[in-house]
């Protein structure tokens, strides 16, 4: 016998010594004389927990005077050590054994049940078989820290030693340690070179395994011909997640996972990392307001929806920050971000993680649903607490250019690591893992995330759970954030379906409120989306107005659209600013001076239209186009100026067609109709032609006629014609007051006058 065995036999007898006193009935009852029940379940042989419960149970009911001990087995493996340590353990026993195997008996399993005197099988029950291999996502703490890289047939001679005495042959033991071995007894083969024995109730009784069929505990005791009183000693009720962690689950909605249900089925809050503990959702039912707080999210759940585009602007930030501030000041329950966002401008993000969210009362979540990519995701670990929608994803944060393009290299190490101190600042600060968030933003960090295991042939070993190779950003789906390993979930506390299933699994109380923008945040918005047609209108307008005589419908229009189409940019966040509307106006006073002061020059109107449509195209730049340098520089130029440009093209085509559309159509519609004297007169001599003799001449006739300018012409004023004064319109130059004019053009009341002769121009 090996001298580790000769210890543990020792160890037991002082564990059995001190039995009797501390655990006589683990449930209460008084083992003396009874049928002790013990559970051999899926982690008997794995954890701490159950292992000390086996073997104090073992020595308790010895040590009280139990009529028989009873395992009730349902264990596909576990580790080798410790199943010859238990094997060994029944086999001294000085009470009688019985194992009722109620469905896999594998592995260890299999030879705690060939341990004991008697065998009896659930009718669909088997023993032997290839063991499976058993993860372990709880505590690493509760593996053992020394033997478990034995294998079954490293302790084959132990085994083998403990199961001679129960009538278990050498060959069969060999066939359920390893796949080397061959059973045959007389002349039957029933396991080959290669596989692993496998006992069910038919081939167990042929080989002297089985002594019988039994449909429950009581079947088993009685059918090995005892017929005491049961007493259950209850396996403990352990979890998968850490006890502070299993009790913020419960707080929030989370489900309990005991031993029989982990594995991979579970979650994870990432081990890999720092990670620090989550406190349980703080409570503010009684806290007081702020001085000047409105009183709106008074203990209300403020759900802060951030979209597509709620990351782009920086009047978006102000509207989160803005509610974050209120929600604050008002006392709200919770605020729970809706994240279904591809991302936006990382340094308005940091700003919110820096200042808005690390010392707030109020607890934040993160409600992933479905997509947290870039910007989505350092905001989600800046909350307290992070729930995903099945599916969805998260992670990809690393910073690029708004055109899509990598940043300069230089510039990228200032960024990058100025973006990685932030993100890890704020994770260790709301406890979540900080390797994760690492490789969110940097390609070339690793993530190793594995979890133990126990083998199939009974050694410890390691399975994948999160990798992620050094070339890759990490994006992670709910079912990898929600993994268990080392009894820590690895990045999300849980799943919800909305956000009415989050608040419930939470269990928050309040009023659910979403969060809306403000009227001048939205219109803002919605000015910049119709700027073409802004901009139309107001070409449009300006241009019908210089044509028509004094100040009108038009020109109004176009001062009202020009107006919105600098409010909505300036608020929006564009490029929109007052030196800029400055140099608009200085565009339309040189225009003023070319037509007024020096008509025909060109310089004025050609300097004058440059800082007009200047001024517009940069009023509509986007300052996420201008790259990481905040300028505009030949490297970004197309991507700053297309959209500006084509907005402006949009509004010169479209004002172009609505001035044709306007003199074509809009003087003989019913609207405008009655602006418009075409009512016809007959010939009569009061409105003869001053140049006829006698002779009626209709209105018509009138082109030709000659008079003088009352008023300077540019290009409207008034005319002396036929001793008349009337309203007339030169074709565009510029006519002084006195100079003398003829008629050119005559229709609709519209008269077309040019100077004559020498006019002045």
């Amino acid at each position: 016998m090996s001298i580790s065995r000769i210890f543990s036999r020792v160890a037991s007898a002082f564990v059995f010594a001190a039995a009797a006193a501390v655990a006589p009935g683990q449930d209460g009852g008084d083992p003396a004389g009874k049928a002790v029940v013990l559970e051999l379940g899926r982690y008997a042989f794995v954890t701490e927990a159950q292992w000390g419960y086996l073997m104090r149970s073992v020595d308790a009911a010895e040590a009280g005077g139990a009529a028989v001990l009873v395992l009730r087995i349902d264990c596909p493996g576990g580790f080798a050590s410790r199943a010859a340590d238990f094997a060994d353990r029944v086999s001294r026993l000085e009470i009688p054994s019985v194992a009722f195997v109620e469905g896999r008996a594998a592995g260890a399993g299999a030879f705690a049940a060939l341990a004991c005197e008697a065998v009896y099988l659930a009718p669909d029950a088997e023993i032997g078989g290839e063991a499976e291999a058993i993860e372990w996502r709880g505590p690493g703490e509760e593996l053992p820290e020394r033997r478990a890289e034995l294998r079954y047939w490293d302790v084959e001679s132990e085994l083998q030693g403990c199961l001679e005495g129960r009538g278990v042959g050498a060959g069969v033991v060999a066939a359920l340690c390893s796949q080397s071995a061959e059973v045959r007894v007389d002349g039957r083969l029933y396991v080959r070179e290669g596989d692993v024995l496998t006992v069910d109730l038919a081939a167990g009784q042929e080989l002297g395994l089985v002594d019988g069929e039994a449909g429950d505990v009581s079947a088993a005791i009685t059918g090995a011909g005892h017929g005491a009183g049961v007493v259950e000693f209850a396996a403990p009720d352990d979890l998968i997640l850490r006890a502070d962690r299993a009790a913020a689950d419960r707080e929030g909605g989370g489900e309990d996972l005991p031993l029989e249900q982990g594995g991979s089925a579970g979650a994870g809050d990432g081990s890999a990392g720092s990670v620090a503990d989550d406190a349980a959702p703080i409570r503010l039912a009684n806290r007081e307001m702020a001085a000047g707080a409105t009183g709106k999210y008074r203990d209300k759940i403020v759900v802060i929806p951030v979209g597509m585009e709620s990351l782009l602007r920086e009047t978006k930030f102000d509207f989160i920050r803005r509610v974050i501030a209120e929600a604050e000041a008002d006392g709200a329950e919770a605020i729970i971000f809706d994240l279904d966002t591809p991302g936006g401008v990382g340094w308005y993000t940091e700003d919110v993680m820096l200042k808005s969210l690390p010392n707030l009362s109020v607890p934040t979540y993160s409600f992933v649903n479905t997509k947290a990519v870039s910007a989505g995701a350092l905001l989600a670990i800046a909350t307290d607490h992070i729930y995903m929608h099945p599916p969805s994803t998260m992670g990809s944060a690393a910073p690029i250019l708004s055109s899509g393009g990598d940043i300069p290299e230089t510039l990228y190490k200032k960024v990058i690591e100025d973006m990685d101190k932030t993100a890890d600042a704020a994770a260790r600060l709301k406890g979540h893992n900080t390797d994760i968030v690492r490789a969110f933003i940097r390609s070339e960090a690793e993530v190793e995330i594995r979890a133990p295991v126990v083998s199939e042939d009974g050694a410890l070993g390691e399975v994948d759970v999160l990798i992620n190779d050094s070339e890759d950003l990490l994006s992670i789906n709910d079912a990898e954030a929600m993994e268990i390993v080392d009894g820590e979930r690895v990045f999300a506390e849980g799943t919800a379906l909305s956000i009415e299933d989050l608040v419930a699994k939470v269990g928050l109380k309040g009023e659910i409120m979403r969060a809306k923008p403000l009227g001048f945040e939205a219109i803002a918005d919605w000015f910049v989306k119709v700027s073409p047609l802004l901009l139309l209108l107001a070409i449009a307008g300006g241009y019908l107005e210089m044509n028509s005589p004094g100040f009108g419908v038009p020109g109004i229009l176009a001062l009202i659209c020009l107006g919105l189409f600098f409010f909505g940019h300036k608020v929006a966040g564009f490029m929109a600013g007052y030196e800029v509307l400055g140099v608009l106006i200085l565009g339309v006073a040189l225009l003023a001076v070319e037509v007024f002061v020096f008509p025909g020059l060109l310089v004025f109107g050609i300097l004058g239209l440059v800082c007009i449509f200047g001024s517009l195209t940069y009023m509509m730049v986007d300052p996420l186009d201008l790259g990481a340098t905040g300028t505009i520089s030949w490297g970004n130029v197309g991507a700053a100026l297309t959209r500006p440009a084509l907005n402006l093209v949009i509004a010169l085509i479209g004002a172009a067609v609505a001035i044709l559309f306007a003199l074509r159509y809009l003087p003989s519609t019913p609207l405008m109709r009655w602006l418009v004297l075409d009512t016809g007169l007959e010939r009569g001599t009061s409105i003869d032609h001053p140049s006829a003799e006698g002779a009626g001449v209709a209105e018509r006739d009138w082109v030709g006629a000659e008079g003088v300018a009352e008023t300077d012409l540019r290009p409207a004023g008034v005319a002396r014609i036929g001793g008349e004064r009337r309203d007339v319109f030169t074709t565009g130059e510029f006519v002084s007051r006195g100079a003398p004019v003829v008629v050119v053009e005559q229709h609709a009341g519209r008269w077309v006058v040019e100077a004559n002769g020498g006019a002045e121009r």
